[in-house]
């Protein structure tokens, strides 16, 4: 198959969120099959002859009732000398898969068989690749009991030309509950029965059974987090599954991650022929030996392949996700083809969930019967004092009802002077109001607010929003969204040079890497005033200037990447991992761009959990300045 309704550019880059797909369905049925489905198996051994490895040409092997170094495992013989004949492409003549094959006669005429534990009433599917040596060869399958005469018989004739498939299926009799599949060498060209008949990439058993298990990681999360999905696919039937699919949906309420769909362990573990999307929000993975873009490949049953292929891909929880549960199921299709008919198979993964918390301020989640959600960013958000800061404030509703009424107290601390207010509606000096009035459902108000630093500091502005429209915002009486600004009082200097990594040349005291995965960035700590501590992120080519409160984990802060500034002395220097799309979180763009505030919004919530975290450990050296 070819990714419909997808474009290069929906492959390549970020796409639709969980807000896109509001109207997919969220239920989820049970998983199947599970492994209580699944048939009793039966499967050949070594059925392409890849086992024991020979260096080259041919070589004479016992077989499987002479254990031991050098036996053929699975396959026995009829011949008296229990001896088996395995080539290595040999005189021109290349393995049908695989790089080994064998002749069906060593040095007698005989029977090469395998002999296999059966369910009366079972359909079993065989199929093997047979090619003459000398010429045109005659050989024969039959199936039945060991103990009788076969009461199946297959024969055929083929050249030298190339391989040539043969195929059909078998239903096992009433009361035989062990069954011989075996072959015999007919005429040969050479009139030699010893000499001819080349057999490879032979199966025999159930048909395709595909049990598919989905697992997330973690159990809980919160609006910005990822959430890693890994998506187990067995065969547990007796022959491989043709045309092997994956396909899964990006939740509602979270956002694809952009190149993390990939075959994490099994076949085509490098391939990258997966695709995204955005359209209809699906993952599509064609997966098994040989997967292409265009077409699945095969997966091997457990006897060959026990611990299957393993898929992952990542999503990031957006808002509109919070307080909800993210729910995901993935599906297979598959074909069973190596019988006499062609059938299309589906499998189901069990469903997962992981619970999201519920927004913080300014991120409220939407609800039933809509809400108000409030946001805002500072630019820049780390100054000097004197220095001019503009806090962008925007206010939206999500329906479904307009919201009329809409009034936003806004504060600031004392030590911010306010200038001018630009924006939708009317507002007035602080301490004052932001007049929006109605808000119809799906529209956005924005204000900009220029204000000067006066004074060192974790400085702020809260926004409170009310509505008189009951309901809007549902479960709340107001929303409240608040934005600080670093401001420090020292000169812009320099961190560790771009592209140099470590330390500054300025720093002293000890390192302290945590234990967290990703890329690290530089933090660096130290004591701006009694009560705060400001520390600054070095970011390959960037700085983020943090401010927050020494005495709390709950953290105000901004960030900054408009130049460079001067670590003070007695610093310490902490790892965080890299916060994800930061390159793109701190772009140049327009000011007051709806894009780049929600860069900037992702990139604080994200780094806000970063800080969070290491709350404890910036106390710990405050301690031991």
């Amino acid at each position: 198959m070819s990714p419909r309704n997808a474009d290069p550019a929906a492959v390549a880059s970020p796409t639709a969120t969980g807000a896109d797909l509001r109207d997919q369905p969220t239920s989820s049925v049970p998983q199947f099959p599970t492994l209580q489905d699944v048939p009793k198996q039966v499967a050949l051994i070594n059925g392409g002859f890849e086992e024991p490895k020979i260096t080259g040409g041919n070589q004479m092997l016992h077989d499987a009732t002479r254990p031991g170094d050098g036996s053929v495992p699975g396959w026995q013989t009829t011949a008296s000398d229990h001896v088996i004949e395995i080539w290595h492409s040999r005189r021109g003549v290349p393995a049908a898969g695989g790089e080994q094959f064998a002749e069906l006669n060593a040095n007698e005429s005989s029977a090469l068989y395998q002999d296999l534990e059966t369910t009366p009433g079972t359909t079993l599917y065989w199929s093997l690749r047979h090619r003459g040596r000398e010429g045109d060869d005659t050989m024969s399958v039959k199936i039945g009991r060991p103990d009788r005469r076969p009461n199946k018989t297959w024969t055929f004739t083929d050249g030298t030309a190339e391989w040539v498939s043969h195929a059909d299926s078998y239903k096992v009799p009433a009361g035989q509950t062990v069954t011989r599949f075996a072959f015999e060498a007919g005429t040969t060209a050479t009139g030699n029965p010893t000499v001819g008949n080349f057999l490879d990439d032979i199966v025999f058993g159930t048909a395709p059974c595909v049990v598919v298990t989905a697992a997330a990681e973690p159990e809980s999360a919160a609006v910005g987090d990822t959430i890693t999905y890994t998506v187990n696919l067995k065969n547990h039937g007796g022959i491989p599954a043709e045309n092997l699919i994956l396909r899964d949906a990006v939740p509602a309420g979270t956002s694809y991650v952009p190149g993390s769909l990939k075959i994490e362990n099994g076949p085509g573990q490098s391939s990258g022929n997966g695709w995204y999307d955005s359209t209809t929000g699906q993952l599509t993975l064609p997966l098994g030996q040989g997967a292409t873009a265009a077409q699945g490949g095969t997966l091997p049953s457990t006897v060959d392949l026990p611990d299957g292929v393993n898929a992952q891909f990542q999503v990031q929880v957006e808002r509109e996700g919070a307080g909800r549960t993210i729910s995901q199921q993935a599906t297979a299709t598959y074909d069973s083809a190596r019988g006499d008919t062609e059938e299309h198979l589906t499998s189901t993964s069990n469903p997962t969930s992981v619970a999201v918390a519920p927004a913080a301020d300014g991120e409220a989640a939407e609800g039933e019967a809509g809400r108000l959600a409030a946001t805002m960013v500072t630019d820049p958000v780390s100054a000097t004092v004197g220095e001019d800061v503009t806090f962008h404030l925007a206010v939206s509703n999500h329906g479904p009802a307009q919201a009329t009424g809409v009034i936003v107290t806004v504060q600031l601390s004392a030590d911010l002077e306010f200038v001018s207010a630009a924006g939708t509606g009317t507002y007035g000096r602080p301490p004052g109001e932001w007049v929006i009035g109605d808000l119809p459902a799906g529209d956005t108000a924005e204000l900009q607010l220029h204000t000067t630093a006066t004074a060192p500091g974790a400085l702020s502005v809260t926004a409170i929003v009310t509505t008189d429209r009951a309901g809007v915002p549902d479960r709340t009486t107001h929303v409240i969204a608040t934005a600080a600004v670093a401001v420090c009082t020292h000169a812009k200097s320099a961190c560790a040079a771009h592209g140099e990594g470590g330390a500054p040349a300025t720093q002293t005291g000890a390192d302290a890497d945590l234990p967290l995965s990703g890329d690290a960035v530089q933090m660096v700590v130290a004591q701006a005033r009694q009560d705060q501590t400001a520390f600054t992120v070095c970011v390959p080519g960037r700085t983020v200037h943090l401010m927050a409160p020494a005495n709390t984990g709950l953290c105000q802060f901004g960030c900054a990447y408009d130049g460079w500034h001067e670590q003070p002395a007695h610093s310490r220097s902490v790892l965080i991992p890299a916060v994800a799309d930061a390159s793109h979180a701190m772009w140049h763009g327009k000011k007051g761009s709806k894009k780049r505030a929600k860069h900037h919004r992702r990139f604080l919530r994200e780094l806000a959990s970063q800080v969070h975290a290491l709350s404890r450990q910036l106390a710990e050296m405050n301690n031991d300045r």
